[in-house]
């Protein structure tokens, strides 16, 4: 059995180590390019099934290796994904000429980038789906960890990697860690769990026993220390002043209830996006979606009524990578896009609710910035001309080849990006 490889280009080295240790599992071997110029010759030689690119580091670099790549007849059909800030996401979307199918902004979702790292390379990657909230923050020379629901070992995974750049950044020398755990029932059963987490709490990055403690309630969580000799060092206590008070050796003079607000729940170093928040695409962060987070660079709405046509196009523009969006009615499509940034709108002219034109005419009143193509069997000169001066980039006649469609769409977007 030839075994699957992946190549990671100037990727952070806690993502690569994270990465690498949980394709380990799924058999996957994961190869790193210190940098998009040296990465043309490593994919050459070691023929990867997909390539994940930061785009943070050196965006020029990156579109040289693009293009050599698009030239290789050998290497031009590896997908890729592309990971980066948020900001980079407009500039991104041209990159679908050279192969680039789906974009993650940071803070990574990990759990959709496996489904889809999964689909691209014909791998079933089993996460763990436990409800699990997980949050850390740094105040001083103190990290906390706060772990709440359940114990979910993916998060709990990327724990090591966020201590390491906490530590990192924020250039702690000897930190302290305390560790909050509530809302969870534990038994004998979530041992292996309690290890885990410790152990990557404790791996390899200054953590020393002596400077951990554990608030909790759960008694459990107290026998299974208490009967460990390797986490003797460790302090488990369910008394909130006992660990108040030992933040308050080091800022005497506050009480309790300003210890709690400012050292407990508000951190005062920041830390900079990084790729390994424990956060799934599952965990509410007290924003609106307001893009695809299946990592569509590109999202597309499909406004019809017609089932057959919403299918047949919602497949082609998948196949290419696109995050699609179907609507029977019109007034369903316009609810939709105060949640959502839409690159591409294909559009009938016939909708029972409403016609086309009073969609594109709610759109200019809005300002929406899209590419629309208006898919219809409408074939009067006039309704030609209307919807191309109310806002349509190109009108075609159904039917057509739906890979005429998506190229069609495509070209406009690109268009589309040209004038921003």
């Amino acid at each position: 059995m030839i075994m699957k490889s992946i190549l990671a280009v100037d990727v952070s080295v806690n993502f690569f180590d994270f990465l690498k240790n949980q394709l380990s599992f799924q058999q996957i071997t994961l190869e790193f390019a210190d940098s998009a110029k040296n990465a043309y010759t490593k994919m050459s030689s070691l023929d990867p099934q997909l390539i994940i690119i930061d785009i943070d580091v050196n965006l020029s670099a990156v579109m040289e290796f693009l293009k050599r790549k698009l030239s290789d007849p050998n290497a031009k059909s590896i997908p890729i994904i592309v990971i980066g800030q948020d900001e980079y996401r407009k500039q991104v979307t041209p990159l679908i000429y050279y192969g680039v199918l789906k974009f993650f902004a940071k803070p990574i979702k990990f759990d959709k980038l496996f489904r889809i790292m999964g689909k691209l390379i014909g791998t079933n990657f089993e996460a763990d789906e436990t409800n699990c909230i997980l949050e850390t923050h740094v105040t001083d020379e103190t990290i906390f960890i706060e772990i709440s629901g359940g114990m979910n070992r993916a998060k709990i995974a990327m724990l090591r990697f966020r201590i390491a750049h906490c530590v990192k950044e924020c250039g702690l020398k000897q930190p302290k860690v305390i560790i909050m755990m509530s809302n969870m029932e534990l038994s004998f059963m979530d041992t292996t769990n309690i290890v885990y987490l410790l152990d990557n709490v404790l791996d390899g990055y200054t953590i020393s026993n002596k400077n951990v403690t554990i608030l909790t309630k759960i008694e459990f969580v107290h026998e299974l220390i208490k009967g460990r000799p390797e986490y003797s060092r460790i302090k488990v206590t369910d008394c909130l002043t006992s660990v108040i008070d030992e933040i308050m050796g080091q800022f005497a003079g506050m009480d309790h209830i300003e210890t709690i607000t400012s050292k407990l729940l508000i951190p005062n170093k920041a830390l900079s996006a990084a790729e390994l928040d424990p956060r799934f695409s599952t965990d509410y962060d007290g924003t609106i979606m307001k893009v695809s987070d299946n990592g569509g660079i590109v999202n597309v709405a499909i406004v019809d009524d017609d089932p057959i046509i919403q299918k047949i196009l919602q497949v082609s523009f998948e196949k290419s990578g696109a995050d699609t969006f179907v609507f029977s009615s019109g007034v369903s499509f316009l609810n939709s896009i105060s949640d959502h940034i839409y690159d591409i709108i294909v559009l009938d002219i016939f909708i029972p609710d409403m016609n086309g034109f009073d969609i594109l005419h709610n759109l200019q009143h809005r300002n929406y910035d899209a590419a629309i193509l208006i898919y219809s069997q409408a074939t009067n000169k006039e309704y030609v001309i209307k919807a191309l001066t109310m806002g349509a980039k190109n009108y075609l006649v159904k039917p057509q080849k739906p890979g005429l469609v998506v190229r069609n769409a495509f070209e406009m977007l690109m268009q589309n990006t040209d004038e921003l």
